[in-house]
């Protein structure tokens, strides 16, 4: 399998894989802390009303914020990283320790802070930096003043938010309130308002209140999430991890490489705990698959291992549970997905009795 990084920058191949697989481990812990119980509930009559009231918040893993901490430095060096090796490639000789000092990404929120940059006296012999280089055209095209809201740019988001861990502390990180949902509808319900970025989620608070004799259950969902420190705003962790990696892995990269994002996109997913002979060898290996796609389908097994049981009792109800349960216990989360979405489509053109045969040969190893 060929690819378009030259050899000078190959290494991100590398630092690409490891940054998936911190963000692996960050959507692992927050996957089961989700599973848990993160709130508890006491509802509490007063006034002819029904309060539902938070009673408690699961405390977060401390893994939580200094993961997400890791791989932001981590997307952060790789932008660094790429820039250095093109710089010190295009020189074409040893930088001197000066000039080594004074390569950096700059994230401007106009053209002319950019300007001074790369004009500033410490850059003066490092030309290839200088605007009407080929390397301070690329740079130029990813600044911040180039989008709609500078603030919400990725390479300022990114400079944000590894700043703010690297110099002042860890990533700060909240159990928040996602969402209030009745299963069914009452007159008189109510959910509380949307809590405001500088408001935080207490035990006391009231979610949900319905009058008195009109009791009807809710769903809580609640967010993980995380706070950029420049807007205040928060973001759900993995989303926005999410968002920086694939910026940093589809549009940074092949920008200060290549100038476009014309181009394949560097597979993320690669096992660098173990050693290969060659980049060609390592590369052959990798797949596309993020570590957030993988935690969706970890997700979404997960949710359809809980309702696969009832389907199976309702289709085949001569079947004993516990061989049904031990039959979804051995598939995998691709297997669980695959079964689920065969069984629709079956049923779905064929009919239930075709759909319950097809329960059957699975259940039976066919």
């Amino acid at each position: 399998m060929s690819h378009w990084l030259p050899s000078h920058q190959q290494h991100l191949l590398y630092t690409l894989a490891h940054i998936d697989a911190v963000i692996d481990q960050v959507s692992r812990v927050v996957f089961d802390y989700m599973k848990g119980d993160v709130f508890g509930f006491v509802n509490e009559a007063r006034d002819g009303v029904d309060h539902l009231t938070l009673a408690s918040i699961a405390p977060i893993p401390e893994a939580v914020p200094r993961l997400t901490a890791d791989a932001i430095n981590q997307m952060r060096s790789a932008v660094e990283h790429a820039l250095f090796a093109e710089v010190e490639h295009q020189v074409g000789r040893p930088l001197n320790p000066e000039e080594d000092r004074n390569i950096e990404m700059p994230a401007k929120v106009d053209n002319d802070k950019l300007l001074e940059w790369m004009r500033d006296k410490r850059r003066k012999t490092l030309t290839v930096l200088h605007e009407d280089s080929v390397i301070g055209r690329r740079i130029e095209f990813l600044q911040p003043y180039h989008h709609d809201d500078k603030r919400t740019h990725p390479l300022r988001v990114l400079s944000e938010h590894s700043n703010f861990s690297k110099h002042r502390k860890t990533a700060t990180v909240a159990t928040r309130l996602g969402r209030v949902i009745p299963d069914r509808a009452v007159p008189g319900f109510r959910v509380r308002a949307a809590y405001k970025d500088d408001e935080t989620v207490a035990v006391g608070d009231v979610l949900s209140t319905v009058p008195l004799g009109n009791p009807v259950p809710v769903s809580v969902w609640p967010a993980l999430m995380m706070r950029r420190p420049h807007t205040g705003s928060w973001e759900i962790i993995i989303h926005e991890l999410r968002k920086l990696e694939e910026w940093t892995r589809t549009v940074a990269i092949p920008v200060i490489v290549l100038g476009t994002t014309d181009c394949t996109p560097i597979p993320p997913h690669r096992d660098i705990t173990v050693g290969h002979k060659s980049f060609e060898a390592s590369l052959a290996l990798a797949k596309p698959e993020s570590a957030v796609e993988r935690a969706q389908v970890r997700l979404r097994a997960n949710g359809l291992r809980d309702d696969l049981p009832a389907i199976f009792a309702d289709q085949l109800p001569d079947i004993p549970f516990e061989r049904v349960i031990a039959f979804l216990t051995d598939q995998d989360d691709s297997e669980t997905i695959e079964l689920f979405d065969r069984y629709c489509r079956v049923s779905g053109s064929r009919g239930p009795q075709s759909a319950a045969a097809y329960l059957q040969r699975k259940i039976n190893g066919n």
